[in-house]
């Protein structure tokens, strides 16, 4: 089965959250997927050295606004740095 190549338009968002987050954590690496055990949902792996919850609440509002006005479903998961590299 072939997977569906993201749109521009997810591609935009997906680009501006990960620059959301790179501004505060410059140390910031992504892996970009579709979500786990759905079909609907671009999850947006993010490895930093900083916190879970401060990644989290950096781009909690602007997700929320990207679903309600585009109907888009991109999740930042934040994910410890040391993870990816071991």
């Amino acid at each position: 089965m072939a997977v569906a190549k993201p749109s521009d338009k997810v591609h935009r968002y997906v680009k501006e959250l990960e620059g959301m987050v790179r501004a505060r954590f410059s140390d910031a690496r992504f892996r970009v997927g579709p979500m786990p055990d759905t079909a609907e949902g671009i999850a947006i792996w993010t490895y930093t050295d900083g916190d879970f919850w401060d990644v989290a609440d950096l781009v909690r509002d602007r997700e929320f606004e990207i679903m309600m006005d585009e109907g888009l479903f991109l999740y930042v998961i934040p994910m410890p740095l040391a993870t990816l590299e071991n």
